[in-house]
């Protein structure tokens, strides 16, 4: 027997859903209220929307379907290439989400499943979303048909009961102009509505404790020192896919996961390739594009016209790093560098976003290039965190020095060996460059530690070598890999800023399992690699040391900033 709702009592109360913070228990619902519902969400966050789901209010989640499940959207060689943000534009339009169709059974997954059970109809009724973020299809005859934000639903499909499904057109970009809701609602004969709330899935950022399921780098063909960088790589255990026309494949996007309910417990994820700030200066960041397909979107966020303050290098992904979980912020924590330089202000929103938790903001002015990785690494641990921070330590490395063969070249089995350990140590500019540089990086430090609740003793500090020039020198030399000097920077680009002189080792990259591929110091023969393996002992790590000195390291980068990975998600069941 058809299962028919009483009008009467649905008149007497709209069943609009309150707002929820996603971590709270479930609402349940008295059972009179659960028994007269008829248009159900996956309230339940079981993955699929059933009868279990008139019991709770809890707001149903969806995904932000912006990949390409039919792989139709095309990046020809020209696209790669083509000056102005035009091209750009227009490759980041094409997606699941920018027609009007189910692109298949893959894309039919990536949409939110929404039900309408059976009830009495006297005739036509509308259902219709508050906001332009989603769409909504309504099957029929077996086809899923597109009814934009709204439509019309029959008088037999009132009836009848029919199935429905949501899709996100978006992330979340700017809490300010959308806050990730989308409250749908079915209006009746006479004017009764009924109302449920989804939410749209945040792109959760990747952290380094996760293992990478694919390891990129570029293509750097004969560049000098190439070989060896790729060779050193693929021995580590990265199995490194080299197709990126980019140098820098850290500094062209910041890889993210989203994820729903999945029918049977397991989540549903997207990944979320998120392209730097300053994709306009970083055209061969649209190799990204070309990637894209089932299951991974390839997203950028809405330019500013470049102001005060902003710096494009500070843009670049390598100044991005998602930190993982802990107590407080069980999806982990945005963090990035910064000060009176800046990142663009809605790059910075996008990713802020997509958190409940402030970012993690720490100085990097000081630096040329300025980003993050320069200075950090997050590495497992067996603290009451799991994992810490692997920190460069100037100060430990001219104690080093000290105790090192005095006639030794600094860098004696590079390209470019440096002076005698003994002139460095009699060079006052040198000693002062390295305890100023040691000075910004304990700024950084208290930061970190007031953040996160850290310790000092936690910490695990490796010994790196800083050099300072005039940023119009380190413009120069950073410009392959950055293109910046924004119009805004030049004037405070005439200041003294600080780049790594030895590699520096925490700029490496993770690949699973405890396995750090780190670049190899090159600071008189192997100290600084036996004092960093040293400071290793008794973490659950395993070090391989990359040679990147003349491929990376002279041109203001290292491991890390050549390489990028597509990792396991930060916390796929993260509404749990």
């Amino acid at each position: 027997m058809r299962r028919t709702l009483p009008l009467v009592a649905v008149a007497a109360m709209t069943l609009g859903l309150a707002t929820v913070v996603t971590q709270d228990p479930l609402h349940i619902l008295p059972a009179a209220a659960a028994a007269d519902r008829t248009l159900l969400a996956d309230s339940n966050r079981d993955g699929v929307a059933d009868d279990k789901d008139a019991s709770t209010d809890q707001e149903a989640l969806f995904l932000p379907n912006l990949d390409d499940s039919s792989r139709r959207c095309v990046v020809t060689q020209a696209d790669l290439t083509a000056s102005g943000t035009a091209t750009d534009t227009r490759l980041a339009a094409c997606n699941d989400a920018a027609d009007e169709i189910v692109n298949g059974a893959e894309d039919l997954k990536d949409l939110a499943p929404l039900r309408l059970r059976p009830a009495e109809a006297t005739g036509a009724g509308q259902i219709k979303a508050d906001t332009d973020k989603v769409r909504l299809f309504v099957q029929r005859a077996g086809n899923w048909v597109s009814l934009g934000s709204g439509g019309v639903l029959t008088q037999q499909e009132l009836k009848d009961g029919v199935e429905l499904r949501l899709e996100g057109k978006d992330l979340l970009r700017n809490k300010a102009v959308w806050n990730g809701q989308a409250t749908v609602t079915v209006t009746r004969p006479g004017g009764v509505t009924e109302s449920v709330k989804l939410r749209v899935a945040p792109a959760l950022l990747q952290n380094d404790l996760r293992a990478p399921n694919t390891v990129v780098t570029s293509k750097g063909g004969s560049a000098s020192g190439y070989s060896a960088f790729l060779r050193d790589l693929q021995a580590a255990g990265a199995n490194a896919q080299a197709w990126h026309g980019d140098t820098w494949a850290q500094d062209t996007a910041e890889p993210a996961t989203a994820s729903v309910p999945g029918p049977g417990g397991t989540p549903r994820v997207m990944r979320v390739v998120i392209r730097s700030g300053n994709y306009d200066t970083r055209q061969r960041g649209r190799e990204w594009f070309q990637q894209r397909g089932p299951g991974l979107a390839v997203v950028q966020h809405s330019p500013n016209q470049q102001t005060a303050g902003e710096d494009t290098s500070l843009n670049s992904t390598g100044n991005t790093e998602g930190l993982p979980p802990y107590p407080g912020h069980p999806n982990g924590r945005p963090l990035w560098g910064g000060a009176s330089r800046q990142m663009d202000a809605n790059f910075q929103s996008l990713l802020s976003a997509q958190y409940d938790s402030a970012p993690i903001k720490i100085d990097t002015d000081w630096l040329g290039v300025g980003h993050t990785d320069e200075t950090l690494h997050v590495i497992p641990s067996k603290n009451k965190l799991g994992w810490t921070f692997m920190v460069a330590d100037p100060r430990l490395a001219v104690k080093l020095l000290r105790t090192a063969d005095q006639n030794a070249r600094l860098y004696s089995d590079t390209s470019t060996p440096g002076q005698t350990v003994r002139e460095a140590l009699a060079d006052s500019t040198f000693l002062a460059d390295n305890e100023e540089a040691a000075g910004h990086i304990d700024k950084q430090i208290a930061v970190l530690l007031r953040e996160t609740g850290l310790t000092d003793a936690d910490l695990v500090r490796v010994p790196v070598l800083w050099e300072s020039e005039s940023g119009f020198g380190i413009a120069a030399a950073a410009n392959p890999r950055d293109h910046f000097i924004p119009t805004p920077g030049v004037s405070r680009m005439a200041g003294k800023y600080f780049g790594a002189a030895s590699a520096s080792i925490p700029n490496g990259i993770s690949l699973g399992g405890g396995v750090l591929a780190l670049p190899k110091p090159h600071a008189v023969g192997d100290v600084f690699e036996k004092a960093t393996t040293d400071a290793l002992k008794g973490y659950p790590v395993t070090v391989r040391w990359v040679e990147d000195w003349d491929y990376l390291h002279r041109n203001r980068g290292e491991v890390h900033c050549g390489t990028n990975a597509l990792r396991e998600p930060t916390n796929a069941a993260w509404w749990k």
